[in-house]
């Protein structure tokens, strides 16, 4: 079952070569019985392909409503002037069931918050 971007994007363009980047990632998800959702953070540079930024899901989430927070530090490969984007990925265990990322109860609504910024190596 493949991941899939949910379009939530935040970029950013470093002002000094060779410094790290701390994503924040706040989101709720819902996950229909017998299945779970696991969440990655896929990075893109200068505009190319997303690819993995994390190795392992940072989140993992049972089923029913949740809510997540990850902070992770990035040391991304770029050249000064190039702009980074980062976007969650997520993918269900099964296709059988539903997974719904950035999905809130229906009485409390649902937000997704993504930011990065830049630290200094």
């Amino acid at each position: 079952y493949t991941a899939v971007g949910n379009g939530v994007i935040a970029s950013i363009t470093p002002k000094f070569a060779g410094n790290k980047i701390r994503v924040n990632l706040s989101f709720q998800t819902y996950v229909a019985s017998g299945n779970y959702i696991a969440v990655k953070l896929y990075r893109s540079v200068a505009g190319g392909s997303y690819a993995e930024a994390t190795d392992k899901p940072p989140s993992n989430a049972g089923y029913l409503w949740d809510s997540s927070f990850f902070s992770f530090i990035d040391e991304p490969s770029y050249t000064l002037g190039q702009t980074i984007s980062y976007q969650p990925y997520y993918r269900g265990h099964s296709a059988s069931n539903a997974v719904y990322f950035g999905w809130g109860s229906s009485d409390a609504g649902s937000k997704t918050i993504i930011c990065c910024e830049e630290i200094q190596a």
